[in-house]
């Protein structure tokens, strides 16, 4: 997993993700520096959600069966952990990218800063 990359080769143009510092050049020693931790609304908002979570699988499973569940449930698992395997590169490399709309517009230029801005 530490080959992880978000460079996406563009047919004829420049590579999608370079300005994200996320090549395949490895880890720097800049990488390593130093960042503040989560506000107590940022720890408050994830104590929530990893308690109320479990309190929707009852339902899920009953729309889903068992056998469906548990494949949207490892789906999303691995899908989860290859995006935040993602985002913890970028934000250890670009400490600068503090939304999704930043890191959308580093990755994509303008429309992409403006899109994310608008889905987040």
């Amino acid at each position: 997993w530490g080959q992880w990359s978000a460079e996406i080769p563009l047919s004829g143009g420049p590579s999608v993700g370079n300005d994200l510092g996320l090549g395949s050049e490895g880890r720097d020693s800049q990488a390593m520096e130093e960042h503040p931790g989560a506000s107590r609304e940022e720890i408050a908002l994830n104590v929530f959600t990893i308690v109320c979570f479990p309190l929707g699988l009852p339902f899920a499973f009953s729309g889903t069966g068992w056998a469906l569940g548990s494949l949207f449930m490892a789906y999303n698992a691995v899908i989860t952990f290859l995006n935040s395997t993602l985002l913890a590169t970028i934000v250890v490399r670009r400490p600068d990218l503090k939304s999704y709309a930043a890191i959308a517009e580093a990755a994509f230029g303008w429309g992409g800063g403006v899109v994310a801005f608008f889905i987040q």
